[in-house]
């Protein structure tokens, strides 16, 4: 679950606590998709890494208008990424910033629509 901490060297750092369903997805993201158990930073570039999270969304998860209802007291992402495979943009993103933090990546949110 993401929460905002603050102490007195640090403000506005987003942190998570880790859980089975995320494990799952990052030790699978490391073997099936960067080919080794363990992760040493270092070993790729940013674009490889990004590009192993991307295709494993790709290849696992479905975008879909209508993804249902998130039980009560289940962590959206959690149920994304064991149960639900399917979501709205926000579900994917947050996923996949997760997953950056897992190998130790900075990565910032940026959320707003576009229109053409």
């Amino acid at each position: 679950m993401l929460t905002l901490t603050q102490s007195l060297f640090t403000r506005n750092i987003w942190t998570f606590q880790k859980s089975d369903e995320l494990d799952k997805a990052y030790k699978e993201i490391l073997n099936e998709y960067l080919g080794v158990d363990i992760y040493h930073k270092g070993d790729w570039t940013y674009e490889e890494i990004s590009t192993a999270i991307k295709n494993y969304f790709s290849d696992n998860f479905t975008y879909t208008l209508e993804p249902g209802v998130t039980p009560k007291g289940e962590d959206f992402i959690d149920y994304f990424l064991g149960t639900q495979k399917g979501g709205l943009l926000f579900i994917f993103r947050n996923s996949g910033c997760r997953a950056f933090k897992n190998v130790w990546l900075s990565v910032k949110i940026c959320r707003g629509v576009c229109g053409a």
